[in-house]
C-alpha cells in the first residue's frame, strides 16, 4: 500500500539546496548509501531521481522487480526525513526525463550526462526531527569522548583527509544498515573520527533510529560536506559503550570509497 508524502517531505524534497540520501542493499546483504541530490517529488505519492553518478546505488536498485529503497533529506533548517519504498524502473524520454534534465545541474554542468530518470513510489514515510542546539552539543560531546577502545579488532586505516571530513560540524552525515531486502537511514551529523580505524556517534538524537543498532550489523556512511566533497565508509557496528561519561556508537570501518567527480566510486587505501 503507498503512503502520502506530508506537505512538510515533499517540500524539503522539493529544494534544490538539500541533502538528498540513498540507501540500497546488494546481493549479499551489504548497504549501501550515496548523495542523490537530484531527487524530487513527482506527486504526494511518487519521488523521482536522475539516473547521475551512481552506478553502485543502480547496481542494487535493478537486481529485483520493485527493489526495496530508502531516501532520506536533510534541509538547511534541519528538517529531515526519511521516505522507504519501491523502485518502478528508468525512464529515458518523456515528462518524467524532461523535468530532471531541465535541472541546472544538467542544464550548465560538464561532469556528466543524464542518462535516465528513475521513479519510486513511497510505502512510508518517516519524520527526524533536530534541533541546531541539540545538534551542535551532540557534536561537542562526541568529539569529547572520541576515543578508540584498545580492546577492539583493527580496521581498514581511513586517510587523514577523509578523518578530517568526517569530523566536520558543517556537512551531511547519514547511516544505512541493512534490514534483510532493504536498508533503513538516520541522521550522524554528529560523527568523529575515533583513531584511524573507527568513527563514534552519541545516541541522544533520533535516539530510537539509532538504538535499533546491533552489534555486528553491517552499515555505510555517506558524509557530504559543504566543499563539495562526498565519501562512503563501509565497516561494522561494534556496539555501544561509554566514553568520558556519554554514551557512543562505534563503528569498525572496513573501506572508504569516493562519492564524487573525478573518480566516483574509486575505493581510497591508507596504510598510514
Amino acid at each position: 500500500m503507498t503512503a502520502k508524502l506530508p506537505e512538510a517531505a515533499r517540500d524539503a524534497f522539493g529544494l534544490d539546496l538539500a541533502a538528498k540520501f540513498m540507501a540500497t542493499v546488494n546481493t549479499q546483504g551489504e548497504p549501501n548509501i550515496a548523495p542523490v541530490i537530484t531527487t524530487y517529488p513527482w506527486d504526494d505519492r511518487t519521488l523521482i531521481f536522475g539516473d547521475f553518478l551512481m552506478r553502485k546505488t543502480k547496481e542494487n536498485l535493478l537486481r529485483q522487480a520493485e527493489a526495496p529503497v530508502s531516501v532520506s533529506v536533510m534541509t538547511l533548517k534541519y528538517e529531515a526525513f526519511e521516505v522507504r519504498g519501491r523502485f518502478l524502473g528508468f525512464e529515458t524520454r518523456g515528462s518524467k526525463f524532461d523535468r530532471i534534465s531541465n535541472k541546472d545541474l544538467f542544464r550548465y554542468s560538464a561532469i556528466g550526462l543524464l542518462r535516465g530518470v528513475g521513479t519510486i513510489t513511497v510505502d512510508q514515510v518517516n519524520a527526524m526531527p533536530m534541533k541546531k542546539l541539540g545538534i551542535a552539543l551532540e557534536w561537542l560531546t562526541t568529539r569529547m569522548a572520541a576515543r578508540r577502545p584498545k580492546d577492539l579488532p583493527v580496521g581498514a586505516s581511513i586517510h587523514p583527509v577523509v578523518r578530517r571530513k568526517v569530523g566536520v560540524l558543517m556537512g551531511a552525515k547519514f547511516l544505512a544498515v541493512a534490514r534483510g531486502t532493504f536498508a533503513e537511514q538516520f541522521p550522524v551529523l554528529c560523527l568523529q573520527p575515533a583513531g584511524k580505524d573507527y568513527v563514534v556517534f552519541r545516541t541522544k538524537l533520533v535516539r530510537d533510529r539509532r538504538k535499533s543498532l546491533k552489534e555486528g550489523d553491517r552499515v555505510a556512511i555517506s558524509v557530504f560536506t559543504l566543499d563539495p566533497q562526498a565519501y562512503q565508509l563501509k565497516g561494522e557496528f561494534a556496539g555501544y559503550r561509554r566514553s568520558r561519561g556519554f554514551e557512543v556508537g562505534l563503528v569498525r570501518v572496513t573501506s572508504v570509497w569516493t562519492q564524487v567527480p573525478p573518480i566516483p566510486g574509486a575505493q581510497i587505501t591508507y596504510r598510514g
